[in-house]
């Protein structure tokens, strides 16, 4: 190999590795970069102004929909609106996020004010009630699965409203397109009647008020407009605009299909990133909840170039490879085994735990430094110990973010043409914030549209020696 090309790829190999430490410290400080978008979501008073109603934001995925939301509570917290008479209450999909929330809030010490609230542990009781691979090209068990669960939890919301009787000054409804997506009108009205009740006895003083519950229609915005809103709280629904252009009910509440910002800027991920994922948002879908003209084109909110998206040629078993790739990352790249998350496109027996693990174990003699898989998303991120890294179901790391991600596709996963497809490829891949890995043949590689966008795998994964 020549000077030449030993020092570039040498010098791509620190390119890497030090932006990774770049975008540790922009996540770290939270609040780093905010783009004119977001800046002007924070400082709207729609909720407030006479007349106003709820604050519904749209944005795909890394468009910073969740951050927002925990500015919103430190900027009420700084300026004395968040506090013993003035609580907030913060819903959320899936359990992964409420823990990153959680511990978010207690670092800034809004978590005395604030209660967050998931949907429980129901996601591990019907996790496996469907099987994970697709059976054929018109079979979708997994998406039958996320609607499922999709189900559970929006039920569960519903109860936990029902059942708590303290009023909340400020609400926020994170991944709130769940609430739509359920396909069950009678949850999405219970739910969409709850928060509203909450909120409204967190904010109105007059007694027996006529506009104390919703109408038919669960029309928020007009109940609220109803009433002299300027000293009112914050009302927010964040909503990923992918999943609900996927298929929204007609019977949503207009409010949710009327959204009052829409983010289009990334934020957290690399450009190179944005582009693979790009391929999977922009597409023909049924049914959009707003005008084309309300949702613009994803856009980078800052020049970061960041480093290539890299691919690795799936050439044996998919777990052997997934193996070779977790040890070069972590035996001699310094990646810390809990900054990775392997998020396979379909899951199998060659994609579990226990099988990669095995292969792992073939390269170490002492336990004590051996990278292992983990697949309980909630338990990793709990417990975070050193030498775990996750192997999760896609949606349930949605909101998630996880330095490396590798994305194992394998050969006939992965159709280009078929929107769920697409939707997931979309969900995986942004899930990371500085290096994107995928593992599959070169025909998939095209199929993907991923050919111009990614780089072969720089780094040494032809292990030689087992312990």
């Amino acid at each position: 190999m020549s000077c030449h090309l030993t020092y570039t790829l040498n010098f791509s190999r620190f390119i890497i590795l030090s932006c990774g430490v770049f975008m540790n410290e922009i996540k770290e400080s939270l609040l780093a970069l905010l783009t004119q978008q977001q800046l002007d979501t924070l400082s709207s008073d729609v909720c407030r102004r006479e007349g106003g109603g709820p604050l519904v934001v749209y944005g795909a995925a890394g468009t910073g929909k969740t951050l927002l939301v925990l500015k919103k509570l430190d900027q009420l917290h700084r300026t004395g609106r968040l506090d013993d008479q003035n609580r907030a209450l913060y819903c959320c999909f899936w359990p992964g996020i409420r823990m990153v929330i959680k511990e978010c809030q207690y670092q800034r010490g809004v978590a005395k004010w604030c209660i967050s609230r998931d949907g429980e542990n129901l996601l591990s009781r019907t996790f496996y009630l469907i099987p994970g691979r697709k059976s054929n090209r018109n079979s979708k068990p997994w998406a039958y699965l996320a609607m499922w669960t999709l189900l559970v939890f929006t039920c569960r919301w519903a109860i936990f409203l029902r059942g708590n009787t303290k009023k909340y000054k400020h609400i926020f409804m994170d991944e709130a397109e769940a609430v739509c997506l359920s396909f069950h009108k009678s949850i999405l009205s219970e739910t969409m009647t709850q928060v509203y009740r909450h909120y409204h006895d967190g904010n109105c003083d007059v007694e027996d008020c006529q506009n104390a519950s919703l109408d038919a229609d669960l029309h928020v915005g007009d109940k609220i407009k109803r009433h002299c809103s300027k000293d009112w709280g914050e009302l927010w629904f964040m909503i990923d605009s992918n999943q609900a252009m996927i298929l929204i009910p007609t019977y949503s509440p207009v409010d949710l299909r009327s959204p009052t910002f829409c983010l289009s800027q990334i934020m957290r991920s690399t450009k190179s990133i944005f582009d693979v994922f790009k391929t999977f948002y922009n597409g023909p879908v049924p049914r959009p909840p707003v005008a084309p003209s309300r949702l613009p084109n994803l856009s980078l909110g800052h020049a970061i170039q960041g480093p290539p998206v890299y691919w690795v040629s799936l050439t044996k078993d998919v777990d052997e490879t997934i193996a070779d790739v977790i040890i070069d990352l972590c035996a001699t790249k310094g990646v810390k085994p809990n900054d990775i998350c392997v998020i396979p496109f379909l899951q199998s027996e060659k994609t579990s735990t226990s099988s990669i693990n095995r292969h792992i174990g073939e390269y170490f003699v002492e336990k004590t430094f051996q990278p292992t898989a983990v697949s309980d998303a909630e338990t990793f991120l709990m417990q975070k110990q050193l030498n775990d890294f996750l192997v999760s179901w896609a949606l349930k790391v949605k909101g998630l973010e996880f330095t490396v991600v590798i994305m194992p596709v394998e050969d006939e996963d992965f159709d280009i043409y078929d929107m769920e497809d697409r939707r997931k490829a979309y969900v995986i891949s942004s899930r990371c914030t500085c290096m994107l890995i995928f593992i599959c043949n070169d025909e998939v590689r095209s199929r993907m549209r991923i050919k111009d966008t990614s780089v072969e795998y720089p780094f040494n994964i032809k292990l030689d020696c087992k312990g």
